[in-house]
């Protein structure tokens, strides 16, 4: 049996605790390097609640804990102009992104799914 410590939280759940961790950290720092422009910050949490254990008695012999591994990420936020279609009811927008030219040998999105 071993003592719950900072030390051993990597054995809890056979390690799962510990990969919930990684993960957690891999998952924001991804989310930096491909969003760097994004300046808000990015968190992980590890709560640990704890309760003793339901056994009917007045002493207590068992604690019931829940570990919880969770972050935050700024969301994705994208503001443009639309038009708006009364007779419709709708709303319309330039599929070619605020009507830029692109050069005739440019690929697009549409060109590129086109290619598989």
């Amino acid at each position: 049996m071993e003592t719950l410590r900072t030390s051993t939280l990597p054995l809890v759940a056979g390690g799962l605790l510990a990969m919930a961790l990684d993960n957690a950290l891999a998952e924001c720092h991804f989310d930096i390097t491909e969003r760097p422009k994004v300046k808000k910050t990015r968190s992980v949490t590890v709560k640990l609640s704890l309760r003793p254990s339901d056994s009917g008695e007045d002493m207590v012999d068992a604690v019931d804990i829940e570990f919880e591994v969770s972050k935050a990420i700024p969301k994705t936020v994208i503001r443009r102009q639309m038009a708006s279609l009364p007779r419709q009811k709708a709303l319309g927008f330039e599929t070619d992104t605020n009507k830029v030219t692109h050069a005739p040998n440019q690929r697009k999105l549409v060109d590129a799914d086109d290619d598989e």
